[in-house]
């Protein structure tokens, strides 16, 4: 490459929309610390720095003296839209917004946007608020709403599409407590979820039957969901065509989706932008019989209506957004004659799906899609370039290799943040991964055109049961032979960021062939080692209980150095695991001992007893204690806790059902006693973090 075409200035001045991204980032991120602002304030102030940066721009005969000036004013005014776009997309600067009229609030009447999924104790269902009561009139509103059922005998009768009425008993959503677990409150409050209600069956009423015709795309993915049935007998591969036709993940075996996670192959059945790539590839593919030149924009138009209808088929996931946006912006150029740099078509898509949709800068899926690209775009070329085999057969394999070591550079540090494990068979992987991505794909694709034409063949069904059972055999041996300790990375943000510029200035220095950059990547490595080393010996220190906040299940660990000893409770490793090892994993607790069978711990000088069972206490007998944890085999007697243990504070963990933790965490609190309750106060940590 020319060199000066390397220079930072003429990179810009090819691909704007690098330079722009960047500070419209920050200005949804200052939006978020300042959610206070108006948003009539952001756009004010946004208008007159785009006014004031254009007016210095036209100033051609100082030009130079108001160079600098003016850029800064032109970023300043990015950042500011930034900000506004995000003030604009927040819910709770709509006065139709729910929550404005909560405390006067007495019914709702909102329209199911999705069909009950079952967890462990309840249907979940995703609502938005269509009416509010206020007692004297209804109001229109708006605002999405998590609602949870209580499970009883039999299916829930409530569909996607019908109205219903709940009562007002809405609780915010608040955050876990356990420490060093995924923040949902956070992640729902991005979203614009705000609230939560926990109702039985019987007190909500649907209003109405559910019998007008669903809309297109639902019957649509009806339709498509009993060809999967029908033409594929085999549970297991019916659910993954499900999984990557529908997006339907529900009937995935959990140990399925685990293999997939720890290989670093999880794309695959979660709609991503690879899927609409093979899709368009196909569709692509199949229209090159096109005789004339001519037609080519019949082509792309062709395959942008497929990817765009499959994208709203599958409920339009981010990632397949962009995707989908950057295969549009690529069909627009290519239509025009007009090829730009695909690094700034990537920027350009973050640009346009930010300014429309701003919290997707805070989704996960579309973070980790976002970063694969651009990391493909930066490092694939250089790595095909390693080795330039002589059979087709393996120069397409090396380029698989390739295209997945590319785009782990810039992913793999993400992967470790949110999910705590590294993917270390993702090249072995990777090849096979992609083939059978595609071989089911268009298996799916011709079973459902056979099925909508009537012909109930079942030798598609067959091949894909085939297929899928050999390549669920490789990934489970694959899972198998990953090392227990890659699934226990932990790192904080600090230490992300740490990793992510050392990446950068390695990869850089690869570009720049700067002996600083080298000189700066070594640094950042070593200020990341040493704070691996200071939070080890920080941690042999430690001492803490924690009792967890998980719903219906007693959990508490004691904390001592760099063991972990559970207390008072037999692990489920079925479903509750993931806030027990994420606090395991950030306290670096490498030992688990067997559950404690005391329930009494000394921890600070401080006396803490986790009493389960009532009939081990006399009701003379007496044994003062700093702190009583309580559950749900305990018998509520107020009188005998305060007479036998005097506790400073009663704790409440999350295995009562909520109506009875509630009752309990009245009565106690209107007898004068201080509550925590980990599902409402989050999990309880002694000594509290300093």
């Amino acid at each position: 490459m020319d060199k000066n075409a390397r220079h930072p200035a003429l990179l810009l001045r090819q691909r704007p929309f690098l330079l722009l991204l960047p500070p419209l980032i920050a200005g949804i991120v200052l939006q978020h610390k300042l959610p206070q602002v108006p948003a009539t304030a952001w756009i004010t102030a946004t208008a007159a720095s785009g006014i004031a940066a254009m007016v210095l721009h036209l100033q051609r005969t100082v030009r130079r003296a108001i160079r600098i000036p003016g850029i800064l004013l032109l970023l300043l005014s990015f950042v500011l839209l930034g900000a506004a776009c995000a003030s604009s997309a927040d819910v709770r600067a709509d006065p139709r917004w729910y929550g404005h009229y909560l405390s006067q609030a007495e019914a709702l009447l909102v329209t199911a946007e999705g069909g009950p999924q079952p967890k462990a104790h309840t249907w979940y269902i995703p609502v938005k608020a269509a009416y509010v009561n206020t007692g004297a009139r209804w109001q229109p509103a708006t605002g999405d709403i998590n609602l949870y059922l209580y499970r009883g005998q039999g299916p829930l009768p409530v569909r996607e599409g019908q109205t219903l009425l709940l009562p007002a008993s809405l609780v915010p959503i608040r955050p876990s407590g356990n420490p060093f677990s995924f923040d949902y409150a956070r992640y729902a409050a991005h979203k614009g979820l705000y609230h939560q209600a926990f109702l039985s069956p019987a007190s909500i009423r649907i209003v109405d039957s559910g019998s007008r015709r669903p809309p297109v795309l639902s019957a649509v993915r009806d339709r498509l969901r009993q060809y999967a049935a029908a033409g594929v007998r085999d549970s297991t591969t019916s659910a993954l065509v499900q999984a990557i036709m529908l997006n339907e993940r529900a009937q995935l075996d959990r140990q399925l989706w685990q293999a997939y996670t720890s290989t670093g192959i999880v794309h695959i059945i979660a709609i991503s932008g690879m899927h609409v790539a093979l899709l368009a590839g196909i569709v692509l593919f199949l229209l090159r019989l096109l005789p004339s030149r001519r037609l080519s924009w019949l082509k792309y138009l062709a395959a942008a209506i497929v990817v765009w209808s499959y994208v709203a088929l599958t409920g339009a996931p981010p990632s397949a957004i962009r995707a989908a946006v950057m295969f549009t912006l690529v069909s627009a150029g290519k239509l025009l004659t007009r090829d730009a740099p695909a690094v700034n078509t990537w920027a350009a898509s973050g640009f346009l799906l930010l300014c429309i949709r701003p919290s997707w800068l805070y989704d996960v899926g579309i973070q980790l899609s976002f970063l694969a690209v651009l990391s493909i775009l930066l490092f694939y070329r250089d790595i095909r370039k390693w080795m330039v085999p002589s059979s087709k057969i393996l120069l397409w394999a090396w380029e698989a290799v390739a295209l997945s070591m590319a785009a782990q550079l810039l992913v793999f540090p993400l992967v470790i943040y949110y999910f705590h494990q590294f993917p270390l068979w993702n090249l072995a992987a990777s090849i096979p991964a992609a083939l059978y991505s595609f071989l089911l794909m268009t298996g799916a694709l011709l079973l459902f055109l056979l099925q909508s034409a009537g012909l109930s063949w079942d030798w598609p069904g067959q091949l894909l049961t085939l297929l899928t059972q050999g390549f669920n055999r490789l990934i489970d041996a694959l899972a198998r032979w990953t090392p227990s300790c890659l699934g226990r990375l932990f790192i904080d943000a600090g230490e992300y960021w740490l990793m992510m510029l050392a990446i950068t200035a390695c990869c850089w220095y690869g570009y720049r062939r700067k002996p600083v950059l080298l000189l700066a990547a070594a640094t950042l490595l070593l200020l990341l080692l040493a704070g691996f080393i200071a939070k080890d010996i920080s941690c042999l220190q430690q001492e803490r209980i924690v009792v967890y906040n998980v719903n219906r299940h007693a959990y508490a660990d004691v904390f001592r150095g760099k063991t972990a000893a559970p207390v008072g409770y037999e692990q489920d490793r079925q479903g509750n695991m993931a806030a027990i090892s994420a606090a395991r994993m950030g306290y670096r607790a490498t030992e688990v001992p067997p559950v404690r069978r005391s329930p009494v711990c000394r921890i600070a000088d401080a006396v803490i007893l986790y009493w389960q069972d009532s009939a081990s206490v006399k009701p003379r007998g007496t044994f003062p204690v700093d702190f009583l944890i309580v559950s749900n085999t305990t018998r509520f007697d107020p009188a005998l806790w305060y007479r036998c243990f005097r506790p400073r504070k009663i704790i409440i963990d999350g295995s009562l059902p909520r109506w009875k933790a509630l009752q309990w965490k009245q009565r106690l609190e209107a007898a004068g006693a201080y509550v925590h309750w980990v599902q409402e106060d989050g999990a309880w940590v002694y000594p509290a973090p300093g």
